[in-house]
Parts: structure tokens; C-alpha cells; sequence
């Protein structure tokens, strides 16, 4: 157990641990309500991308010189990793957390196993960054193929529209709702689809409520709601 822990806080499984601690306390705190899962949504998908740019450009030929238009033709093809993998077939949260998933268990893996012997071989700064490095390239096609059997489970929230979803008829899933914080459950042909949602606190509304998505705003990236008028009863059997 010593040396598992030991092989987990040095480098280079610490920097996977680090972040795989993140994800963690991340999805601990969507489940009960204080984040929705697409809270980090614009920081993960800026901090994936710079991962698997940096990772790439450090494993790429350099004999380029970067003024010249044939270099930059040569690495335009790089950019938009998210989309050349299709990382985002699935919320980049979902992706983030899988890409980190694999990277510690093949960091620690070879630190636990191997770390020993390399550290005899060659200084633990140099074998660790070659590690970390293939590392990252490896946890991103991991990560890709790991996508494919999820990817239909998200397909609805890219077939429909926010203006296809304005009026419908959803279930809180958070604990509470307020102007920072709520995620309700849409029922659909294809099934469910998570939404995120917005309203006022004073409104009161909590888990298992039935909301209306009203409108939608593009800053927040959140539907605004009102909750169910008792007087709607097949209203709501309706769409529920």
C-alpha cells in the first residue's frame, strides 16, 4: 500500500493524480448539486486542447522554420485535437475525465512497476517526462475509442436545437435550482438528454420538480425555467 501511495504522489503519476483528484471532487460535486456537468465546460476544452497540443508539438520534428508558410501549412493539420478525435461526440467533461483516468493508470502503472529500475537507468526528471509524454498521446486515442459506445447517450443533445427544447417539459435533477447552479432531466423520443437550467431562488424549486424551459441564454449556456402550474396536470403528462 506504501509504495502504491508513494508511486501515486511522485512525478510523474503526481501530475495525473493531481488532476484526477480535480475530476473527482468535480463529479462529487455535480452529483449533489452544487456544479452542473457542463459548469467547467469552456476551462476543461481549453485545458484539453493545450495538453494534447503541447504533448504533440513536443513529440513533432522542429527542423521547420516557423516563418516559412511550408512549416505552417505542415502544423495547421494539428490543430482542433478535440475535433480530429471526436472528444466531443461527448461533453469535454466526460472527455477530460477519461483522458485523465488513463493517463494515471499508465503513469502510475509504470512508476509502480518500473520506477525502480529506470531510476538506475537515467534521472527520474528524464525518463519521467518521456513517460508523461507518451503518456498523454496513448490516454488521448484511449480516450477516443473509449468515447464511440457512449457517444449515442449524448446524441440527443446534438439532434435537437435550444429552440427545439423552448416549452418543453423537464425534471429537476439538482437539489436546488438558482441563477449559478441547476440541471433538470428532458424526456425525449430518443430519451433522456441533461439540460442545464437557470431561475430565480426565490422560486424555491428542488430535486424531482417539474420545470418548463422557457428561454435560453447563450451567455450562460442555460435554459431559464418556471416551475409547472398545478392547474396543467396533462400538460405535463404530455411531455414528461
Amino acid at each position: 500500500m506504501t509504495e502504491f501511495l508513494l508511486a501515486a504522489l511522485t512525478f510523474p503519476a503526481v501530475v495525473f493524480t493531481t488532476l484526477l483528484g480535480i475530476v473527482l471532487g468535480y463529479w462529487a460535486m455535480v452529483t449533489v448539486g452544487v456544479f452542473s456537468p457542463d459548469a467547467l465546460e469552456g476551462v476543461v476544452d481549453g485545458a484539453l486542447e493545450g495538453a494534447v497540443e503541447g504533448a504533440t508539438a513536443l513529440s513533432a520534428p522542429r527542423d521547420e522554420d516557423p516563418a516559412e508558410p511550408g512549416a505552417l501549412a505542415l502544423r495547421e493539420p494539428r490543430r482542433g485535437f478535440l475535433a480530429k478525435y471526436e472528444l466531443r461526440r461527448v461533453p469535454v467533461t466526460v472527455s477530460f475525465s477519461l483522458f485523465t483516468l488513463f493517463g494515471w493508470a499508465l503513469t502510475h502503472g509504470t512508476t509502480l512497476l518500473a520506477g525502480s529500475v529506470l531510476d538506475g537507468l537515467v534521472a527520474r526528471g528524464l525518463w519521467g517526462s518521456g513517460v508523461m509524454l507518451l503518456a498523454m498521446l496513448i490516454s488521448l486515442r484511449l480516450t477516443s475509442w473509449a468515447i464511440v459506445p457512449i457517444a449515442p447517450f449524448f446524441s440527443d443533445a446534438q439532434s435537437l436545437s435550444n429552440d427545439d427544447m423552448i416549452g418543453q417539459i423537464a425534471r429537476v435533477q439538482t437539489i436546488r435550482v438558482t441563477r449559478k447552479v441547476g440541471q433538470a432531466t428532458l424526456n425525449t423520443t430518443g430519451g433522456s438528454l441533461n439540460v442545464t437550467i437557470r431561475a430565480d431562488e426565490s422560486l424555491g424549486l428542488t430535486k424531482n420538480e417539474r420545470v418548463m424551459l422557457v428561454s435560453y441564454d447563450p451567455q450562460l449556456r442555460a435554459f431559464e425555467v418556471e416551475r409547472i402550474d398545478d392547474m396543467l396536470p396533462s400538460e405535463v403528462t404530455k411531455n414528461s
